[in-house]
């Protein structure tokens, strides 16, 4: 009990996380500032000077070392200038720490400043989406869905794991001023926030000084701030702006789900994934077995122009160096033209689902500066970063029919092509493939097939997929896409010129959420003074049957073998929630519950009279065991004849199970798969059990179980509570429905079915609350019906007459048993005895 109050205080009451050593940020910061105004370290030496004091003293206090031990724990990030400075080699004269500075590059520039956005979030705005674009690598960041629920104005679809209110995804990050602000999207609290100094809210660039009064020290203390807050507080938030500080207020909301973000290195927080949509040029070839070189590295790491922009569109432009293209034997210019945009949508498309307008637009241009025609190639990336929320409890059908053995992940990948209309591989078996020396590459086209069969070569579409959100990437023109090869693969990142895959979970149940996404490289003959475009269509939505309709990808919702069940069971559901004014979904799956237990009162009955007649012919059972004790044959004969004397089916009980089983595993199906029950709660307006397609969450309990058995094991990060009270309403019932046992085998049996129920327990312990709703209600309604409903009585004295007429059935057939039996050892021994007299007759 002990133990318990402390588990109890210690999730209550966290103990809390070491403060940074500002004495020790200063340091860093005072390092870093001295090599920028030349290199010299804080005593006047040189950099080298420097080195080598550290390599001879002990505490190792030089340049190099504090930045990379500061920057490596989060506590500083240069400024823009300041990393761009250092990758230029116009500041560092060591080569060690200039390379490795660019590799860290990555991070530290686009968590700050120079990011773009397209699209809103505001409440009454035709805006579906608000898309952070990054223009280093010329890439997307983010995409935030904004879609609201028509009641209450609230995002309909919001983030699952952020509990905290939401300000906007501002990319706070640290630099020698302090908190940088790296973006505002239109709509945003950031963006709502009012004060009397100013006109307009928060500004990209603006410096956090404090929240609600409490000191902003550095971005992670910032989060943490932020991370105890709620939906609909309201805060005011201190920023200097040049000299000026100024007073914000505004309200928080709650966080809308973000269906492609920056993926966050788990193993290796400081590997940087690549963003969604990254090109690269390359130099084609058309034998499938030889790799394609990358013309110009830099299209991944530097910054390209931002040519054209506004609310909704934005146009960026790379060059590729004349020294990189004459390397390849390319001639120049040659530049890359990416084009971003978000459609402006009519009222009446703003909340239906029922038209095609769940994308935004995406298309790119390679311009051939050059006088003459050059083969040119491309590999472009798919979405990355996409939501994974459900990955530790969500049992998502794998795509392909053929795939018995296989299993779904959170981030599947799946395609379309003329040859093959549908394929779907699964992120674990990518994973699979992918730490198997001898694995296969899984491909949408694969460059050998398209030789025989050229339709596998033309795409249709490509998408990553995930239980409730879809991102797909279609052809604007409504045709194929013929590319050279296009394949599924987990999502990597760029380090000193090389991709480079992230580092793998070992614990297999993890591989689920391995972040995986498609390539598809394609080559182009470009004439002189000519470019070649691509535009695609972003289908970037929930996975809402009406909407999934529209753009032909009803297959992304497999529901298994119980199909059938599972979507009139939903159709049902949807209906009755709209009759009941859509207070919440418990009470559709509530009248659901009693719907099936009404229709299954005639079974039930029978059932009780089976178990009745089961405890009345146990005395007479128990009188063959005894006449027959050695004789199990004898045995089954007389207890078959005994069952068919007085009409009774022992498979009688069961059948109720029967009938529940198709109700029971398509009401699992479908709760687990119906994007309406995501973010639905229990009792509207508490917030335990918030989610009835995903597990009730009582108590985070991560921190208190091994990794084995917690998030990367059977019971999950949080404790459940549902499923228990559905197991000790099981045993209430087994208790209360079952006969005495009368003999031992049947004691034995009754206590392997109360350890049955404790396994249930661990088996379901993760399952929807929705189906957790259906099992306590049937449960209630079983003992109701016991306690309330008139018992059914068998017709002992119809039972009584027909056990005196004479021998029974059983017992005649006993006799002819025995008979036959004696008839056949006679006619044996005969045939031995005739055996016997043909070998004396053969001897003489």
């Amino acid at each position: 009990m002990a133990m318990l109050m402390m588990l109890i205080l210690q999730w209550v009451f966290p103990a809390p996380k070491k403060p940074v050593d500002a004495g020790d940020a200063d340091a860093a910061v005072a390092q870093l500032a001295d090599s920028a105004d030349g290199g010299q370290s804080p005593d006047g030496a040189s950099d080298d000077d420097s080195s080598d004091q550290a390599q001879d003293g002990d505490d190792g206090t030089d340049s190099e070392s504090i930045v990379r031990e500061r920057i490596n724990e989060s506590i500083l990030y240069p400024s823009d200038q300041e990393i761009l400075d250092v990758v230029k080699g116009e500041v560092a004269e060591s080569a060690e720490i200039n390379a490795w500075l660019r590799q860290r590059s990555l991070t530290s520039v686009r968590q700050m400043g120079n990011l773009t956005t397209i699209g809103s979030l505001y409440e009454s705005g035709t805006d579906r989406y608000l898309i952070t674009l990054n223009p280093l690598g010329g890439t997307v960041r983010r995409i935030e869905l904004n879609v609201r629920d028509a009641r209450t104005g609230h995002y309909k679809y919001r983030d699952l794991i952020w509990k905290g209110g939401y300000i906007g995804s501002i990319e706070a990050h640290d630099t020698l001023e302090g908190v940088r602000v790296g973006v505002v999207g239109p709509g945003t609290p950031a963006d709502l926030a009012t004060s009397a100094d100013s006109d307009g809210g928060i500004k990209a660039g603006d410096i956090l000084l404090s929240l609600n009064g409490e000191s902003i020290t550095n971005a992670e203390e910032f989060g943490r701030m932020m991370a105890v807050t709620h939906p609909e507080d309201d805060i005011t938030v201190k920023v200097k702006r040049g000299e000026t500080e100024i007073d914000f207020s505004t309200t928080l909301t709650h966080k809308p789900i973000e269906l492609v973000r920056p993926e966050p290195g788990v193993l290796d927080p400081t590997f940087v994934y690549d963003e969604s949509f990254q090109l690269t040029l390359r130099v084609p070839t058309d034998d499938p077995r030889k790799p394609w070189t990358e013309i110009d590295a830099d299209i991944r790491e530097s910054q390209w122009e931002i040519t054209k922009s506004d609310d909704n569109n934005v146009e960026m432009r790379f060059e590729v160096a004349p020294a990189a293209l004459k390397k390849h034997g390319l001639k120049g210019p040659v530049a890359v033209v990416k084009r971003f945009g978000v459609p402006v949508l009519d009222e009446a498309d703003v909340d239906s689902v029922s038209t095609r307008t769940w994308h935004w637009d995406f298309d790119f241009e390679i311009e051939n500066g050059a006088d003459t025609a050059q083969d040119i190639g491309y590999e472009l990336k798919g979405p990355t970063g996409t939501p994974s929320e459900t990955w530790w409890y969500s049992q998502k059908t794998h795509g392909r029919a053929s795939a018995l053995f296989s299993v779904a992940g959170a981030r599947d990948v799946l395609g379309s092509t003329e040859y093959r209309n549908y394929q779907f591989w699964g992120c674990p078996e990518i994973v699979s493939e992918a730490l198997d020396d001898n694995g296969q590459t899984q491909f949408f086209a694969d460059p050998y097939e398209a030789v025989e069969n050229p339709g596998a070569s033309k795409v249709n579409w490509l998408g990553v997929d995930t239980l409730y959100f879809n991102i797909t990437m279609f052809p604007d023109n409504g045709e194929t896409f013929d590319v050279f090869s296009a394949f599924a693969e987990i999502n990597g990142g760029y380090r000193n010129g090389q991709t480079v895959a992230p580092k793998i979970p070992k614990n297999t149940r993890e591989h689920k959420a391995v972040d995986c996404t498609f390539r598809v490289f394609k080559a182009e003959t470009i004439a002189a003074g000519n470019s070649v475009s691509q535009p695609f269509d972003i289908f970037s939505a929930p996975k809402d049957p009406d909407i999934l309709e529209q753009y032909g990808l009803e297959q992304t919702r497999a529901f298994g073998w119980f199909w059938w069940c599972s979507k009139p069971l939903l159709w049902l559901m949807h209906l009755l929630y709209w009759l009941t004014l859509g207070i919440t979904y418990t009470i559709p799956i509530i009248i659901i519950t009693v719907l099936v237990r009404c229709l299954m009162i005639p079974f039930s009955r029978r059932a009780a009279l089976n178990a009745q007649m089961m405890q009345y012919l146990q005395p007479q059972m128990k009188a063959i065991k005894e006449k027959f004790p050695d004789d199990m044959q004898k045995q089954a004969v007389a207890q078959q004849e005994l069952f068919k004397k007085h009409n009774y089916k022992p498979l009688g009980g069961c059948l109720m199970g029967f009938i529940q089983l198709p109700v029971f595993l398509g009401l699992y199906r479908g709760l687990s798969l119906d994007i309406a029950l995501r973010d639905q709660p229990l009792i509207p307006g508490l917030s335990w059990c918030s989610n009835l397609s995903g597990p009730d969450q009582l108590m985070y309990w991560k921190h208190l179980m091994p990794s084995w058995l917690g998030e990367a094991g059977w019971f999950g990060p949080y404790l459940n509570i549902l499923p228990l009270a559905t197991m000790v309403l099981f045993l209430v019932q087994q208790k209360m429905f079952t006969p005495p046992a009368v003999d031992e085998q049947q004691k034995m049996m009754q206590k392997m079915m109360s350890f049955m129920m404790l396994f249930m327990a661990i088996m379901f312990f993760k399952v929807p609350a929705g189906l957790c709703v259906y099992f306590v209600t049937s449960s209630i309604w079983a003992i109701l019906e016991k306690k309330l409903l008139p018992k059914p009585e068998l017709d002992t004295a119809k039972l009584e007459a027909a056990d005196d007429k004479g021998p029974s059935l059983a017992e005649k057939s006993m006799a002819l048993l025995g008979r036959n039996k004696t008839s056949s050892d006679d006619a044996a021994r005969e045939k031995i005895e005739m055996r016997r007299k043909r070998n004396r007759k053969f001897k003489k």
